[in-house]
């Protein structure tokens, strides 16, 4: 038996899949999620106190041993037992009393947590913090520092507490004797952290990052991070050391020219052989109405960004048949899927028969889908039926759902259940089976097949809200189903009942709270949300922002966004290009 601690912040780390994940130095974690998948059992999340019992016991040593210490603990209400035993409050306290006791020393601390919440991975070098301090200084503690600031300022962050913690922990170098840089104390870093959530940090740090980091990926990860809360001229020399290197900071530079309209840049770019710049000015000749212009600059197969199949679906949108068809010959995968989309919007299905017939499964593939919307239900069948053989595992997947999905549509009950048979392994059938029967409001016969997989119980829970069976849905709750959780949740969202929804989140049910969350989000109420975004709350972060959007308050979104709040980035105005966000979770 194997365990490992980990704060839940690395958890999340750990677990979080990238939502553009182009290799393996993309995905570091990938290992770590596989090894960890291997777990029998769920993930045991420890609180942050003891329980009562664990307290009365805790009680009842401390007053048999007579230890001051253990009776502190115990009525420590700010930071916990076991946190407090371990130094946190001292620790804590270093920090904030630092600002009048030993600002230079505070400044260090403050300086460290910022870097550390950017995601620097390397230790923080003792040149590193002497040149991001003083950012952190008051003007007069600046002018009056005396010439030992920097030494007086570690002695007193690095100072041993109670429990042998420090608020700056020396990271060993490579010889005996030496110090490689300093790490924060992981209680420090995730509490003080989501203290300054909100707190924009100081300008001129990104420049001190620019001269002193090394690491290609730390200084990719700290464009991509000034760039995505709007610090586009922060981001840009950071970007540009690491242009060769990462293609998403050339996708935020290339989105940098495009906001400043900076074609002629572009074009630059573009002729040195940047696919990125040529999207950029494909995509402006289609605004442009310069179609002609488009092929001379597609360059899809030269990047694995989704970017060329969002162009494509324009010239589909904009009915540029000419354009996906001369894509399609040159075999663009973006191209030929929304060229066949095309013909499958105008019913050429004598032209879609044709490529079909020519060997092209894709055209099949909406052939099939034409017909449905037709009407001829046996007719489509057989074309997804001839697809099953494929050797394109993406295309027999799509045409074997549509297949189910035809037959759920029609209530043609007898096949599915022929299909569950031959494949009682596969819950696919099953899924298309729940799904007739969810449409039909069968509820008994749902609430009987639920056993066999959670494909089910999915559709039976969702038919249990959609039949406003509470109850029921509170029983499977309690007994531990998800899914009941989750549309009871939702069930209480729609019918606007507050208390409810208090009810089940203070007794720690996840999709309760993040529906409450909705429903103070629904209503304007800031103020609640506010109180939860403090506390390191993303779905409060994100309903709030959404929120602020709503109302028009574009100037706090702005602040916010320079606060380093990824939500609210989204909502400003602007191309931005790159779809990396997995790093700001």
């Amino acid at each position: 038996m194997i365990v490992y601690l980990a704060w839940p912040d690395a958890y999340q780390r750990m677990t979080t899949v990238p939502q553009a994940v182009k290799g393996a130095t993309d995905d570091p974690a990938r290992g770590t999620r596989e090894a960890l998948s291997l777990a029998v059992q769920p993930p045991i999340r420890v609180p942050d106190d003891f329980t009562p019992s664990e307290r009365r016991n805790l009680t009842s040593v401390a007053n048999m041993s007579g230890d001051r210490r253990l009776h502190d603990a115990l009525n420590d209400r700010r930071y916990g037992v076991a946190q407090h035993l371990a130094g946190v409050p001292d620790v804590m306290d270093l920090w904030k009393d630092g600002a009048t006791v030993q600002p230079y020393g505070a400044a260090l601390i403050t300086a460290a947590v910022d870097l550390r919440a950017l995601r620097i991975q390397e230790p923080l070098t003792a040149e590193l913090l002497a040149a991001a301090a003083p950012l952190y200084l008051t003007s007069r503690q600046y002018a009056e520092a005396p010439a030992t600031w920097f030494d007086d300022g570690l002695a007193y962050a690095t100072r041993p507490l109670r429990g042998l913690v420090r608020a700056l922990e020396p990271v060993p170098g490579s010889e005996i004797g030496t110090i490689a840089g300093y790490d924060v104390a992981h209680y420090l870093q995730q509490h003080g952290a989501i203290g300054r959530d909100y707190t924009t940090v100081p300008t001129g740090l990104w420049n001190v990052l620019a001269a002193h980091v090394t690491d290609l990926d730390d200084l990719a990860r700290l464009g991509r991070r000034a760039h995505q809360i709007g610090c586009a001229e922060q981001a840009r020399p950071l970007l540009t050391r690491v242009f060769d290197h990462s293609e998403d900071a050339r996708w935020r530079l290339v989105s940098m020219l495009v906001n400043e309209q900076r074609y002629d840049l572009l074009r630059e770019h573009a002729a040195a052989g940047c696919a990125e710049a040529h999207y950029a000015l494909a995509e402006y000749a289609v605004e442009e109405n310069r179609f002609d212009d488009v092929l001379e600059h597609w360059r899809a197969a030269e990047t694995t960004g989704l970017q060329w199949w969002d162009l494509a679906e324009q010239l589909l949108d904009r009915e540029q048949e000419d354009v996906l068809r001369r894509l399609y010959e040159l075999a663009d995968p973006a191209g030929q899927f929304f060229y066949l989309r095309r013909l499958g919007y105008q019913g050429q299905e004598a032209t879609l028969g044709d490529l079909a017939a020519a060997g092209d499964q894709e055209a099949q593939c909406e052939l099939a889908h034409l017909l449905a919307s037709l009407g001829r239900v046996d007719e489509a069948l057989e074309e997804f039926e001839a697809l099953f053989d494929s050797e394109d595992s993406e295309l027999v997947d799509e045409a074997v759902r549509a297949w189910g999905s035809l037959h759920a549509a029609h209530g043609r009950e007898a096949e599915l259940r022929d299909w569950a048979a031959e494949d009682a392994d596969d819950g696919l059938p099953m899924l298309f089976l729940a799904r007739l029967l969810a449409q039909q409001e069968r509820l008994d016969e749902l609430r009987e097949a639920a056993g066999g997989g959670v494909t089910v119980v999915w559709q039976y829970t969702a038919l249990l809200r959609r039949l406003n069976c509470e109850q029921e849905l509170r029983d499977l709750a309690q007994r531990g189903c998800q899914e009941a959780s989750k549309d009871l949740a939702e069930l209480l969202l729609s019918a606007g009942r507050e208390d409810d929804l208090r009810a089940m989140a203070a007794a720690g049910d996840r999709s309760a709270r993040k529906s409450l969350i909705q429903l103070w989000g629904s209503l304007g109420r800031e103020h609640e949300l506010r109180e939860l975004v403090v506390t390191g709350d993303g779905h409060a972060r994100g309903e709030l922002t959404t929120l602020l959007s709503r109302l028009g308050r574009q100037e706090e979104l702005r602040r916010l966004a320079a606060a380093g709040d990824m939500y609210a980035s989204s909502y400003l105005p602007g191309r931005n290009y790159s779809m990396e966000f997995s790093d700001l979770a």
